[in-house]
């Protein structure tokens, strides 16, 4: 299972990654007519826009307490889920299928009461 540290540098790797492919895209506009240069634009600017809140999402979890950790992580991942989803689609009407990349988010966070160890904790 998962630790906060992990999470957040699990996070921290797609987050490198997401910005490549959105520098990716932003290299496509220049190659584009002049329909598909508004709509890469569009679907840019939209992704940067989730990437800001994803990166605020981020920052959050680093100021989270454990109490929370998982709530927030399940949160996180359905965010950054669809997030991933729309660089997908992004991607396919792009290019080719065949080099769609895969953006899947998964995070695997142990049970909050495992988390915690205290006089309200369950024993084994």
């Amino acid at each position: 299972m998962a630790n906060r540290t992990e999470i957040q540098k699990h996070l921290e790797e797609r987050m490198r990654e997401i910005k490549t492919q959105i520098e990716q895209l932003n290299g496509k506009i220049e190659q584009s007519g002049e329909e598909a240069r508004a709509e890469l634009e569009r679907s840019i600017d939209d992704l940067q826009a989730r990437n800001a809140k994803a990166e605020e999402q981020l920052r959050e979890l680093g100021k989270a307490g454990d109490d929370v950790l998982k709530t927030m992580a399940s949160d996180i991942e359905t965010y950054w889920n669809a997030f991933a989803g729309a660089i997908d689609n992004v991607f396919v009407e792009s290019k080719p299928a065949s080099n769609t990349p895969s953006t899947t988010v998964k995070i695997d966070v142990e049970d909050a009461s495992e988390m915690h160890e205290g006089p309200d904790s369950p024993t084994s």
